[in-house]
C-alpha cells in the first residue's frame, strides 16, 4: 500500500546490468540453455542442455531477488497499519510457500538431473494468484 524502501541509483543500475547480462546470455549464442529436438520415427521430444555457469548465475540472481523482495514485503508488514497487516502477512506466507516449492521443483531439482516433477512447479502459481485475487476483491471492513 505504500513505498517503504527507495533504492539508490547505483542499486537500480546494478540490478538492470545483471538483468541485461543474463538476457544477453539467454538470447545469444552464449546462451543459458540449448533446446534440441530429437526425432524418433514420427514422434519427437525436446532436450534441454544447460550451460552450468549461466544456470548458477541465473539461480543465484533469482534467489537473491526473491529474498530481497520477501524482505521488503516483511518490512511493509511491520510498518503497515492494522488494516493492511493481515493481508500483507497472508500474501507474504503464500509467496514464501509458492516461491520455495516452485523453485524447488523447477530450479533445484534440475541441478540434480531430475526432470520428472518439473511440471509440478507452475502448480504453485495458482494458490499465489488466488490469494492476490482474494486480497484485491475481498470486501473491506472499515
Amino acid at each position: 500500500p505504500f513505498k517503504s524502501i527507495k533504492l539508490k541509483i547505483w542499486q537500480e543500475c546494478f540490478i538492470w546490468v545483471i538483468v541485461l547480462i543474463l538476457s544477453i546470455f539467454s538470447y545469444t549464442k552464449w546462451n543459458l540453455m540449448n533446446f534440441d529436438k530429437i526425432i524418433y520415427g514420427h514422434t519427437y521430444e525436446f532436450v534441454i542442455k544447460y550451460n552450468q555457469i549461466f544456470q548458477w548465475a541465473y539461480s543465484l540472481f533469482f534467489v537473491i531477488l526473491v529474498t530481497c523482495s520477501l524482505y521488503i514485503l516483511w518490512l511493509k508488514h511491520k510498518q503497515a497499519e492494522n488494516f493492511f497487516k493481515k493481508d500483507i502477512l497472508i500474501l507474504f506466507w503464500m509467496l514464501l510457500i509458492g516461491l520455495s516449492l516452485g523453485s524447488y521443483f523447477n530450479l533445484f531439482l534440475d541441478y540434480m538431473g531430475n526432470f520428472k516433477y518439473e511440471w509440478f512447479g507452475p502448480v504453485f502459481t495458482v494458490p499465489m494468484n488466488l490469494v492476490v485475487v482474494y486480497l484485491i476483491f475481498s470486501k473491506r471492513e472499515e
